[in-house]
């Protein structure tokens, strides 16, 4: 079925009538109730600004957001960033790549890279991975 126009402009009013940010509310739609999307958000230096869950691990991508309908639930993008209490490992996936950078143990980027061979590469703070790794 191809896209068509829609003659009933109140299909936008939850868009044009959020009380959230605009650019919040472009960001995530209607996947989070006005209450959420108005509450504190941790500032990255101005450049993005972050809702922030608390959960196990096992929770991360279970974000309570709200069902596209009745029958489809909604699936949203894996955290940007993950740390656990102990901030012993960190996961960063930036929003606009097709990959992460997991800080941890040796132990861990043993195992990390032994599972994923060679799309998983091995790099130092502060140092950028190789780009052909992402390709892979």
């Amino acid at each position: 079925m191809t896209l068509r126009p829609e003659p009933d402009t109140s299909q936008a009013d939850w868009f044009v009538d959020a009380t959230s940010d605009w650019q919040q509310t472009a960001t995530f739609g209607p996947a989070f109730d006005d209450d959420i999307l108005s509450g504190p958000k941790v500032n990255h230096h101005d450049a993005r600004h972050y809702l922030l869950f608390r959960g196990p691990a096992s929770n991360v991508g279970q974000w309570g957001a709200n069902p596209i309908d009745v029958n489809t639930p909604r699936a949203l993008a894996p955290a940007s960033v993950t740390w656990p209490q102990d901030r012993a490992w960190f996961i960063a996936a930036d929003v606009d790549e097709e990959s992460m950078c997991v800080g941890g143990s040796a132990a861990l980027a043993q195992a990390l890279l032994a599972a994923f061979g060679p799309n998983a590469e091995r790099v130092t703070f502060g140092q950028t991975g190789d780009s052909k790794a992402t390709e892979r």
